[in-house]
């Protein structure tokens, strides 16, 4: 094999794909940009009666 082996393609309509020269990291999605992905917010009603033991 070569060393830039002609693969075939991965997209839709993609004949070919060529790996590339150097091995690149892939990049990490930043969760707190993203507001789908940010953990749910929780609102506290802090007004609300609390319950008395007795």
């Amino acid at each position: 094999m070569e060393k830039t082996h002609r693969g075939p393609g991965l997209a839709p309509g993609q004949i070919y794909t060529y790996p590339a020269r150097c091995w690149r990291k892939k990049r990490r999605l930043n969760i707190l940009e993203d507001p789908r992905l940010r953990p749910c917010e929780y609102k506290i009603d802090c007004e609300a009666p609390l319950k008395k033991e007795g």
